[in-house]
């Protein structure tokens, strides 16, 4: 089973105040630490193979996405293709041959597309043999905007569970988030998470860079946590 709601503790967004400049000195930290460990890393053949194998992991986390408003079944296959092959076939063979690394382990996390090409993406994966292997991801509840009726948004997650998703990405109502209304942000995710069923992961999409303020995001994160998200993420990409 996935995560389940829990009761929203309102006294955790009372008070909330972030430093943007604390916050800015921590980011300049991490990242100067990151260059020094990377410097290190290239500084020695170990190093250098803890760092593939860390690049490789990263590919396998990845989901690998199509949202064009023209998207047809032979960009969803070739898109499937890619996702179980991401790296070319030379590129396999020697890391397989220098690394012993299986390249058939060697694919991403999943596709991502609109509900209405998951048929088309369910079928690709089977016929290469990757169904078990790599995730059907989905964008829904009206996205990028999240501007729709409540039900309308429950509808999509329902149909693309029943289309075969794996995931779904939903996005927030930014519009209830800017007025700080958390107990609708709440009640929302939760209903999507219902609606997502115990099966199937609920990936919630907060669009932080709409949301004005680093208190607001904060405050977006716990909310969404709490009502059930198994993960959240920053933006649609839109």
């Amino acid at each position: 089973a996935k995560h389940t709601a829990l009761p929203l503790p309102t006294h955790l967004l009372d008070g909330v105040c972030i430093s943007a400049n604390s916050l800015a000195e921590h980011c300049r930290w991490g990242t100067r630490r990151y260059r020094l460990d990377s410097e290190t890393a290239n500084s020695s053949n170990d190093g250098k193979l803890y760092r593939l194998g860390w690049l490789l992991k990263a590919a396998s986390l990845i989901d690998l996405t199509t949202l064009a408003g023209d998207d047809c079944p032979s960009n969803v296959v070739r898109l499937c293709h890619k996702a179980r092959r991401p790296f070319a076939f030379a590129v396999l063979d020697k890391l397989e041959f220098e690394h012993g690394i299986d390249k058939d382990e060697l694919h991403t996390a999943a596709v991502c597309l609109y509900p209405y090409q998951l048929a088309a993406a369910k079928s690709a994966l089977d016929q290469i043999g990757a169904s078990n292997r790599i995730r059907l991801a989905c964008v829904a509840t009206g996205f990028p905007s999240g501007q729709y009726g409540l039900e309308s948004r429950l509808a999509e997650i329902r149909w693309a569970v029943e289309q075969g998703a794996n995931e779904v990405d939903i996005v927030i109502n930014r519009t209830l988030a800017l007025q700080g209304r958390w107990s609708d942000v709440y009640e929302e995710v939760r209903a999507m998470r219902e609606a997502c069923g115990p099966s199937v992961c609920l990936k919630t999409i907060l669009g932080v860079g709409e949301l004005a303020a680093y208190e607001t995001v904060y405050k977006a994160s716990l909310v969404c946590m709490y009502a059930g998200a198994d993960f959240i993420k920053t933006s649609t990409g839109k």
